[in-house]
């Protein structure tokens, strides 16, 4: 059994029942407050599914039809928040039909979304897979780009290491020159050329 809240069970009693006058509303509410809440409830029932969102404002509501009745639901569906009646401004009857047209046009296009609503949750899970492919292929590409860096790195290294074994030859080899060929009378020539 749904709740009622004191809302829904005026406009009830204004829209189905059929009591507008306030004062006269009021005290039909209090002696038939349960039979008014029972009433809802059975005729509830009957209603149909037709929408869960927000419409006329920034809350979020589940909607129901029963015949020429919608009744606005909390999110929970467990609070029956209004109810009111179809009205295009014809005939009850007209009104009837239009909102017979209208769920039947809402059903065929659930059903479609629900088609669609498959054919996405598939492709989605081709695209998720194809994407965690791709992840699995970045992760061995950064692992071998690292193999790639530590190799070129320890390869400069090693260039670094023959190049200072010549550069110490050559050092070892000027030093030995120039104990060989340095001497004082070198020196003094060199000044006076």
């Amino acid at each position: 059994m749904k709740n009622c809240t004191s809302h829904s069970i005026k406009r009830w009693v204004e829209r189905v029942v059929g009591i507008t006058d306030i004062k006269q509303r009021d005290e039909y509410i209090r002696e038939n407050s349960e039979q008014i809440k029972q009433h809802m409830n059975k005729t509830f029932e009957y209603a149909e599914y037709v929408y869960k969102g927000q419409i006329g404002d920034n809350i979020t509501r589940n909607y129901y039809v029963h015949n020429d009745i919608v009744f606005c639901l909390n999110t929970t569906d467990d609070a029956i928040i209004t109810i009111y009646k179809i009205n295009f401004g014809f005939t009850a009857e007209i009104n009837l039909q239009i909102s017979k047209g209208l769920i039947k046009e809402v059903r065929r296009l659930l059903e479609e979304q629900g088609k669609i609503d498959e054919e996405v949750i598939a492709e989605i899970d081709r695209k998720k897979e194809e994407e965690a492919q791709m992840a699995e292929q970045e992760e061995l590409i950064k692992a071998q780009l690292k193999i790639v860096q530590e190799r070129r790195k320890a390869l400069s290294d090693e260039i670094k290491t023959i190049d200072s074994r010549s550069k110490i030859l050559d050092f070892d080899i000027k030093r030995n020159v120039s104990q060989l060929v340095n001497s004082k009378d070198y020196r003094d020539d060199i000044k006076n050329l």
